[in-house]
């Protein structure tokens, strides 16, 4: 365990600063004392998945990404806590743009999606085939980057909202902690008028720890 400094007001002179530096001592030894057996038994994954996904409002074409999730916990806990971090991007070639003041053009589109969840994920064990399910909160980012085909023009707006998620899917375990299946993740949050999120369908590769 690495050694964490400890800094207090401490004066030479003071019989009250005196007693601080043992009773911070006391404290950090008895923290760690009470988690040490705890933390012994904790367990986790780390799972990097790609895939493609279905907008819901944000744009008409499929979109490609990639997402990260994280769970952690003790070996015995019924559920986990669990987050996740994604990311999706798109292409749009001849769109129709209505800039103002003017009349349509054509131009090219580029649609980003970011999303940042937490919740939480049960995982049971059928043979050598692990299904699970997970869900909570997240917060949805939307950016949208026009640019004009033949017309100078540029333009960008930007939406995020919090919603909801819910993931579905399995896993076989392999050999050295490694997993790997298949699931899908649905996400959707509204800000001002638009509807964000989508459904997201992806292969997952994973590495875990402590779950044996």
């Amino acid at each position: 365990m690495d050694s964490v400094p400890i800094t207090t007001s401490f004066s030479p002179l003071s019989e009250s600063g005196m007693t601080q530096r043992p009773s911070a001592a006391a404290v950090l030894l008895l923290t760690y004392t009470l988690l040490a057996p705890r933390l012994a038994i904790a367990a986790g994954d780390l799972t990097w998945s790609l895939g493609a996904r279905r907008p819901t409002a944000e744009g008409s074409e499929t979109q490609a990404g990639i997402s990260f999730d994280l769970s952690a916990g003790g070996k015995q806990w019924p559920v986990h806590p669990a987050g996740y971090v994604a990311g999706f991007m798109t292409r749009s070639q001849n769109v129709t743009l209505w800039p103002p003041n003017d009349d349509f053009i054509s131009g090219k589109r580029r649609v980003i999606t970011t999303e940042l969840g937490v919740g939480i994920t049960r995982t049971w064990t059928v043979g050598s085939f692990s299904p699970y399910l997970a869900g909570g909160v997240c917060r949805v980012n939307v950016l949208w980057k026009d640019t004009g085909t033949y017309v100078s023009y540029e333009a960008a707006h930007e939406a995020s909202g919090s919603g909801g998620w819910v993931n579905a899917g399995g896993f076989w375990r392999l050999g050295s902690g490694l997993r790997f299946g298949a699931g899908a993740r649905l996400s959707k949050a509204k800000v001002q008028d638009y509807a964000v999120g989508g459904t997201q369908i992806v292969l997952r590769v994973g590495k875990e720890w402590g779950w044996r």
